[in-house]
């Protein structure tokens, strides 16, 4: 998409040393940087590792900076910024062993608290017990590091809010998931296979406009919610906030991805197509925002705040 628009372009993996791809950068001339590291040495961990070193360096890059996307990555560090500045987000606590599950507030969602892509979700997620809760903990332990997240499941639709740098605007757009491919005795959730693993009867859910699915005035609340989130934990690219309603229908955030997959079949493109913003004119937004995120620079997104979301007609 870049060299469709007349860009030359420097393809580079980043593998265990920043600084050596950095010097390369700099080397080669390079004036902006189209990031899309998700994890520095195969660490998803030390992701924002890259960022800072493009900081130091003074390169101008897509995205976001180094503070969401490290506090986007553990999970219940976001949760705490965005409880402190009442952003609606579901009940929750973390656990570290089996044995420290809770007692009561049963069915819980359980889930990885450091990990992303929906690694560690599965249609066992929901647990309904204490001995379902350890079994589950345990699993997680055995899988994967860190803790484990529990949350009050909330039974309502799934909303995510693409985030995209529309000139100077920062246009919330909406769409749904469709759970309709699901047989019935299968709950209506996002899990890795849903997301990775074609053939799997999850792979049936697919991202539709929100308003085929659920009243105008949910996806306003998304939007309105999903932007609050977003710019609290330091957003200052292009992102996607996933969001379920609770039982009165009231979206929560469950999650912040502030380097969603930029795929031409992902979410997030699709979302900008549902408001005839085509791929290479995302593409396109999304390289002509780069700058570099912390305060020694100027950062557009950090200037013009706070933002309307663009027009409500476009937003959903």
């Amino acid at each position: 998409s870049l060299e469709r628009s007349g860009a030359e372009v420097v393809r580079l993996s980043v593998g265990n040393d920043v600084q050596s791809v950095v010097e390369q950068l700099l080397r080669a001339g390079v004036q902006r940087v189209f990031n899309l590291v998700e994890a520095v040495g195969g660490d998803a961990s030390r992701e924002a590792e890259f960022v800072d070193a493009l900081e130091r360096a003074r390169l101008p890059y897509t995205g976001n900076g180094p503070t969401i996307l490290r506090a986007a990555f553990h999970k219940h560090v976001a949760r705490r910024i965005l409880g402190a500045c009442n952003i609606p987000i579901p009940e929750g606590l973390e656990v570290y062993s089996p044995d420290d599950v809770p007692l009561d507030g049963y069915p819980w969602f359980v889930k990885p608290s450091r990990a992303d892509g929906s690694i560690g979700i599965d249609q066992g997620s929901l647990v309904r017990t204490v001995e379902d809760a350890r079994e589950r903990v345990a699993w997680l332990s055995r899988t994967l590091t860190g803790p484990s997240l529990f949350e009050a499941y909330l039974p309502g639709p799934e909303i995510n809010v693409a985030l995209l740098p529309v000139e100077d605007q920062l246009v919330g757009v909406a769409t749904a998931i469709d759970f309709s491919g699901y047989s019935r005795d299968m709950l209506p959730i996002v899990t890795y296979n849903c997301k990775w693993v074609p053939g799997t009867p999850e792979y049936n859910a697919r991202s539709v406009p929100a308003l085929d699915l659920v009243p105008r005035w949910q996806v306003e609340e998304a939007i309105r919610i999903a932007r609050a989130a977003f710019l609290t934990l330091g957003g200052t690219g292009y992102g996607r906030v996933d969001l379920r309603c609770d039982a009165d229908g009231h979206p929560r955030v469950i999650d912040v991805n502030p380097n969603p997959d930029l795929h031409p079949e992902a979410g997030l493109t699709l979302a900008a197509q549902s408001v005839r913003i085509g791929y290479d004119t995302l593409i396109a937004f999304v390289a002509t925002s780069a700058s570099l995120k912390e305060p020694h620079v100027r950062s557009p997104h950090r200037d013009s705040r706070p933002r309307a979301t663009r027009g409500a007609a476009q937003a959903y």
